[in-house]
């Protein structure tokens, strides 16, 4: 009993998840069913999956006071605590509206895509989660893999048009890239600990046998580039506006949702579990790639006239402002994500982060319902073609209304508290200057969100149409967000 209860700690939704992606390939490969009833299932798949994480998290907290002679399975390499609970809750909630947005596309498109189109959201969901729960260097460096093969394949799914192969073309040699510089930071870091688990890397730098800061800044700077594109910061962000542009846009709210929230969830592992003592090198570099993130994203955003490029940008900046949280944060972070109830700054900026990864998957993932929205309906993905919209799909330009002003922060939506908090992490960390970079370039990004909703509902529409009805799949994605 001790032992079933030790797997279903570590393993219950992902458990779900891998059996689900398997059943979804074979009944595609063995059964005639249509489309729509595989992507129900996977939907379902998602959503059980999204419901066990919390009991997993509970069950993960029994775990820990059984008796020491239970031994976990993959000792040292996954750690199911709240912290990877939360991120993994947000995947997957994030990736069934994802599915169920894509519904209608893969049914239009099923005789090209098939049932690889669920199966590979779900292992990319499976994979993520292992991300998020990895405390060991191989353990990450084969979970990022396996999300990033599954993301490019995703990316270049659409092969009736040359873009999307061109954005997976794309994406795969900057990810390629990506990972020589992983691994040759992860061997360097090896190298000078000794081992590749990271609370054995963090006791290894109070040690007198680690006393070379140039090498363990050089390593970190190296996995940090890393993750960095994964995570879409500057300066590792070129590919971001041409993959969104270019994949079909169910992917696209994929890679900006819940790839984006595991990566930083990844990230933020990283930093504090393993080199939270080496704070006084990572800090400075963190806060400066914050608040020039941030500003270009949202620069570069305002002159974009297709609407999947801005919210590229506008994802870019958003990376920059959950950055802002992880910057404020230090050695007593560890305290907090353990569970073990730290005060102070520790709770205001892990709060902030973990609420604005949240309030950033729905809200962006949302918008990106939207666009696919209009795409399906009135064909268009330019800014200009949302003139009119709220006459035309009222229900859809007032959803995006509210996810874009979340995306600003305007009280009372999500957005507005996540960004108070990860803000005044920054002034109780004595980096005012960050909070108020971060405050100026929320009122910047204003812009380009407002030019939208200018659009939809002060200008008419290009034709006079009826009013349009969106699928049920599409309004419980929407409702879900």
């Amino acid at each position: 009993m001790d032992e079933l209860m030790v797997f279903l700690g570590y393993f219950a939704s992902e458990s779900i998840l891998a059996i689900g992606s398997i059943t979804i390939l074979l009944i595609g490969l063995f059964s005639k069913l249509r489309s729509r009833y595989i992507g129900y299932f996977a939907a379902s798949i998602m959503a059980l999956s999204a419901f066990v994480v919390p009991w997993q998290g509970w069950l993960a907290v029994q775990v820990r006071s059984l008796s020491s002679t239970v031994r976990p399975f993959f000792s040292f390499c996954l750690s199911p605590d709240l912290f990877s609970v939360y991120f993994k809750f947000a995947i997957a909630i994030a990736m069934l509206i994802v599915i169920l947005a894509s519904l209608d596309y893969v049914e239009a498109n099923f005789e090209a895509v098939g049932s690889e189109f669920y199966a590979l959201m779900c292992f990319a969901t499976l994979s993520m989660s292992f991300m998020v729960s990895a405390v060991e260097l191989i353990t990450i460096f084969i979970a990022v893999e396996l999300t990033s093969i599954a993301s490019y394949a995703l990316a270049s799914f659409d092969v009736s048009t040359p873009r999307s192969s061109e954005a997976g073309v794309k994406y795969f040699l900057v990810g390629a890239i990506a990972t020589a510089v992983s691994l040759y930071g992860m061997s360097l870091i090896f190298a000078l600990a000794g081992t590749t688990n990271l609370f054995g890397i963090l006791k290894a730098q109070s040690e007198t046998s680690l006393h070379l800061p140039l090498l363990i800044l050089v390593s970190l700077l190296m996995v940090m580039a890393s993750l960095g594109f994964k995570a879409a910061l500057v300066p590792f962000h070129a590919w971001v506006p041409d993959v969104y542009e270019g994949a079909p846009t169910s992917v696209t709210a994929f890679l900006a949702a819940a790839s984006k929230v595991a990566a930083f969830g990844l990230l933020a592992r990283f930093m504090l579990y393993g080199f939270s003592a080496s704070e006084e090198l990572w800090r400075p570099i963190m806060s400066i790639v914050s608040a020039i993130t941030m500003t270009l994203g949202n620069l570069f955003a305002i002159p974009q006239r297709n609407i999947k490029r801005m919210l590229a940008y506008s994802s870019i900046a958003h990376a920059g402002y959950m950055l802002v949280g992880l910057s404020s944060v230090g050695h007593a972070e560890i305290k907090f994500m353990m569970g073990e109830g730290a005060l102070g700054n520790t709770d205001v900026a892990m709060t902030g982060l973990l609420l604005y990864s949240l309030a950033y998957a729905f809200a962006t993932g949302g918008a990106f319902v939207v666009v696919l929205v209009v795409s399906n309906i009135i064909g268009t993905e330019e800014i200009d073609g949302y003139a009119g919209l709220s006459q035309l799909i009222p229900h859809a330009a007032w959803a995006l209304v509210i996810f874009f002003l979340s995306l600003i922060g305007i009280p009372p939506l999500a957005g507005f508290f996540a960004k108070m908090l990860v803000f005044a992490s920054a002034i109780y960390s004595d980096m005012t200057w960050l909070a108020v970079v971060g405050v100026l370039n929320s009122v910047v990004s204003g812009y380009y969100y407002f030019n939208v909703i200018r659009q939809m509902f002060l200008l008419p529409p290009e034709k006079k149409q009826a009013i349009h009805r969106t699928t049920p799949s599409m309004d419980a994605a929407l409702l879900i967000a």
